[in-house]
């Protein structure tokens, strides 16, 4: 098949939903299948095919980190997009390159699929003031009910988005596939003693330390305040408690100032931004992988920190709370005295104690492999076709 995938943000910027989109185009190469990305730079003045991704000029949101304002339509996006050939058309947001998408599945007759990746009710502080929230709800969720009404097939890697779509009015059937994960890049056999203890030292750990890591986007949604309190209230005392802050975003600034101004700045370490081929070492010298985010369909940072082996301390979120077994592959916590009940709980295994759970955390991650996700996602394509000559035959 000739796969179209559409998404706003991609490569070099990272986060969970460019993550999913490289694995699963890596994936439907390796079946065969040919795929061409569309998405937005800011960077660029003209369009550029190279490599089989089409990047399109955009205008940076500052506000916003990694995102680029692209044109929803376009003459040479459509050229391209036509030679192609495509099969599917697969988007992963809801911004113009999507928007994009969506129109030329119309114009093109072509089945059409839509991820919701995000839960939107907590970045609407993005783009208007406080008070015109509400409003701006109203209309995003009219929106996404057009924009979703256009897809043969509704896609989403949490049970989130049943609720989501159920406040956008939205009544076609929801399918459910977990994010998937390199399991052979995020393996921890891959990273010997040495190798981890040298990135240790560099990040300014001691072999006594035990540190938790976070990694993701650092905006508000994500709650890495709530993290940083948390070390100033309960681990004031305790110097070899360390917390390891991976990413860059509109709140690193702010997160490094509310550090100082606590007093936990020697222990709550920032590395700034990653690349992606990078992040399993950060893992390997980490004790345990820690979020208080509340936002997260499903976190593909947790899931990579799990392959690597690393127990998982997560925020109760009721939809979300299936994600870990208590006491097996993580740990969830309802305040922040309950989270520091578990880390100390945690820092206090046996060297043996610790290793036995690592091993079977990254046992259970196993099943998350890209492979196993991409046969769901081939399936899902052709309910897509079936679909889409039902509602054709329709009308």
């Amino acid at each position: 098949m000739n796969i179209a995938i559409f998404v706003d943000v991609y490569f070099p910027h990272i986060n969970g939903v460019v993550t999913h989109v490289a694995m699963l185009r890596e994936s439907l190469i390796k079946r065969g299948h040919n795929v061409l990305i569309v998405t937005a730079d800011p960077r660029l003045r003209h369009h550029i095919m190279r490599d089989g991704i089409l990047s399109c000029p955009a205008i940076r949101l500052k506000k916003i980190y990694g995102f680029g304002l692209a044109s929803p339509v376009s003459f040479r996006r459509m050229t391209a997009l036509k030679e192609f050939k495509p099969d599917i058309i697969h988007v992963h947001d809801e911004f113009p390159v999507a928007m994009f998408g969506v129109s030329a599945a119309r114009k093109l007759d072509v089945p059409l699929v839509y991820t919701l990746h995000t839960m939107y009710d907590e970045y609407f502080h993005y783009a208007v003031s406080k008070k015109m929230i509400p409003v701006a709800k109203e209309a995003f969720y009219r929106y996404i009910h057009i924009f979703a009404g256009h897809a043969d097939v509704l896609l989403s890697p949490s049970a989130k988005a049943i609720d989501f779509f159920k406040e956008c009015s939205i009544k076609k059937p929801i399918e459910i596939i977990p994010n998937s994960i390199d399991t052979d890049t995020f393996d921890p056999d891959k990273f010997p003693f040495e190798t981890v203890k040298k990135k240790r030292a560099i990040l300014g750990l001691a072999d006594s330390d035990f540190a938790g890591i976070f990694v993701g986007r650092l905006g508000k949604e994500k709650s890495v305040d709530y993290l940083i309190e948390t070390w100033s209230e309960n681990f004031r005392d305790e110097p070899w408690q360390k917390l390891i802050v991976v990413g860059d975003g509109p709140e690193r600034e702010p997160l490094i100032e509310l550090a100082a101004k606590l007093g936990v700045s020697d222990r709550v370490i920032f590395v700034g931004r990653v690349d992606h081929a990078d992040i399993p070492l950060y893992f390997a010298a980490s004790n345990y992988f820690i979020t208080a985010s509340l936002t997260e369909m499903m976190s593909i940072s947790m899931l990579e920190a799990m392959s690597m082996g690393l127990p998982a301390i997560i925020r109760f979120d009721p939809v979300n709370k299936q994600q870990v077994e208590e006491g097996v592959t993580g740990y969830i916590f309802r305040d922040k005295q309950q989270m520091c009940d578990v880390i100390h709980s945690l820092s206090q295994y046996s060297p043996t104690r610790l290793d036995d759970m690592h091993r079977r955390v990254r046992e259970a991650t196993m099943h998350a492999g890209s492979d196993r996700n991409v046969d769901l996602m081939l399936s899902l394509y052709e309910k897509a076709k079936e679909n889409h000559a039902a509602r054709v035959r329709k009308y």
